[in-house]
């Protein structure tokens, strides 16, 4: 009904969701151990890497419309272990995938990490590309020719817009 009861509490609220710094500042004003953060109000990725650092906090879930991020604590390690994008997380950038690979231990963690958030939002353009990459780069032709097809027949508008993509298509 748009009623309040605390009036600071909604304009803290209010700071939180409008201003990218007040975020983190109310975080810890509150101690908060985790934010789920709409896509739809949140700054852009390279913001969000900037606010929820890896030192302070974990991405440990993602979908088209939100990310989860899980503040680092003691009583949060074992979820942090189990669930946290440690390689494939908001600071990733593509072009680091074959160094990323060459290590047989970042090989299996990056091919876990992408085909997981690919499940949490299979109509994610992006996600879908580092995955087919990931195959490419790792020889896998196979996987990479069945996620294409896969990813272009459900998604004919977008993958029609990969470069390469129609190759795929049958």
């Amino acid at each position: 009904d748009g009623r309040f009861a605390d009036r600071d509490l909604f304009r803290d609220y209010i700071a939180m969701t409008s201003n990218a710094p007040e975020l983190i500042k109310l975080a810890n004003r509150y101690r908060l151990d985790y934010m789920l953060i709409s896509k739809i109000n949140a700054p852009d990725r390279g913001k969000l890497a900037l606010l929820f650092t890896r030192e302070n906090w974990g991405l440990i879930y993602r979908d088209e419309n939100s990310y989860l991020f899980l503040k680092r604590s003691p009583a949060n390690k074992s979820l942090l272990k189990r669930f946290e994008y440690r390689l494939y997380d908001l600071e990733f950038e593509p072009e680091t995938l074959p160094g990323l690979i060459k290590r047989s231990e970042n090989r299996r963690q990056i091919e876990s990490e992408i085909k997981r958030a690919y499940q949490e939002d299979k109509n994610n353009q992006r996600i879908a590309v580092d995955l087919g990459n990931f195959y490419q780069l790792t020889n896998n032709w196979t996987a990479a020719l069945t996620h294409w097809r896969k990813f272009t027949s459900e998604n004919p508008r977008i993958g029609s817009e990969i470069p390469g993509a129609r190759l795929f298509q049958v």
